[in-house]
Order: C-alpha cells, then sequence, then structure tokens
C-alpha cells in the first residue's frame, strides 16, 4: 500500500496565493469598473433579482479561476507524489480541468480574432472589458460540466484516490464551487427560459 503523502503550507505556497488573489482582483476590477455605472443607472425596478445575482458571478469566477489554477501549481510543486498518484486525486485534477478549460477559453478570445477576423462583423467587434466579461460568464457551463464527468469517470473507474491532504481537500472545494456555479447557470436558463 502507498504511504500517504503530505506536505506542509510553505512561503511558495503562500505567494502562490497571493499571485492568485492580485490576478483575481485586477480581473474583477475590470469587470466591476466597467459593469458597475451600467448597473447603477438601470432603475431598481427593472432591476432583478436574477442580474443582481449575475453581477455577483462576474465577481466570483474570476476568484474561483485563479484559486483553481493556484492550487494546481500547488499541487505540482516539489515536493509532491508521483504524477501517477496526484491524478488520482479528486482536488488537484478539478483544478487541472479548471486550468484547461480556461487556456482554451483565453485561447478563443486573444488567438482567435486575432488569425481570424474576417469571421467577425465590424460591428461585432467589442472592448478587452467585453470580451472579458464574456470570458468569465461564458465557460461556467463547460467547466462544471467537465468537473461532474471527470469525477463521475474517476468514480465509476475505481480511480478516485481522495487524501486527508490539503491540497486535495481545497481542490474539492473549489471543484464543488464550479459544479454549484453549474447549478445556479441552470436554474438561471430554467427561469430565463
Amino acid at each position: 500500500m502507498a504511504q500517504l503523502f503530505s506536505r506542509r503550507f510553505q512561503l511558495a505556497d503562500l505567494m502562490i496565493v497571493v499571485v492568485a488573489v492580485a490576478a483575481a482582483t485586477a480581473w474583477t476590477r475590470i469587470y466591476v469598473t466597467q459593469y458597475l455605472p451600467v448597473v447603477l443607472r438601470i432603475p431598481q425596478a427593472e432591476l432583478t433579482d436574477l442580474s443582481k445575482v449575475g453581477y455577483l458571478r462576474g465577481i466570483v469566477v474570476p476568484s474561483l479561476v485563479a484559486g483553481s489554477v493556484a492550487i494546481l501549481v500547488m499541487a505540482l510543486r516539489p515536493p509532491r507524489p508521483p504524477l501517477r498518484r496526484l491524478a488520482r486525486r479528486p482536488g488537484p485534477v478539478a483544478c487541472g480541468v479548471v486550468t484547461f478549460v480556461f487556456a482554451c477559453r483565453l485561447a478563443s478570445v486573444n488567438v482567435g480574432p486575432a488569425l481570424w477576423p474576417w469571421f467577425r462583423h465590424p460591428a461585432q467587434m467589442s472592448t478587452a472589458y467585453s470580451e472579458w466579461v464574456n470570458l468569465a460568464n461564458s465557460f461556467i457551463p463547460e467547466t462544471g460540466l467537465a468537473i461532474v464527468s471527470v469525477w463521475v469517470v474517476m468514480r465509476c473507474g475505481g480511480s478516485w484516490r481522495g487524501e486527508p491532504h490539503w491540497i486535495d481537500r481545497w481542490g474539492r472545494v473549489a471543484g464543488y464551487c464550479w459544479i454549484c456555479c453549474l447549478a445556479y447557470f441552470l436554474v438561471v436558463i430554467r427561469a430565463l427560459g
């Protein structure tokens, strides 16, 4: 039987958390400074509960993305278990899924328009702000579904090896938060549709 691997929270981990908080704050600042004036101009009678919660979603998603990427980076930092064992932990796997989906979305936002500008009408060209807002709001369902799918495959395939380790537990918390965002997204779609 494999021995349990544990690593204490170190200074380098704290530095990774600080970078993640700074990135989430910068992304949230873009969202808040551009979106808040629009929301404040809407009369309170027209501002529904769904739009208020949607605004909060735009603040929460950058923190979830930055936290998930930070947890993955901390999980991959040495000393760590072999990648084979790390790939069986649900927490780092969920954070890896988030990082992969985010990287794909980021590439589609930044590389796609640069390589294929003729696919978009000039009237549809938007500012960097709206691209980031769309990025924050658009990949919630993909990320949540990907985490659910990977976790179901891990459970059914017998490769789910959750360990009582702080990185695995925080990764699972991040995964559950993404699944809650997916549930919220499905409730909003059902309410609007």
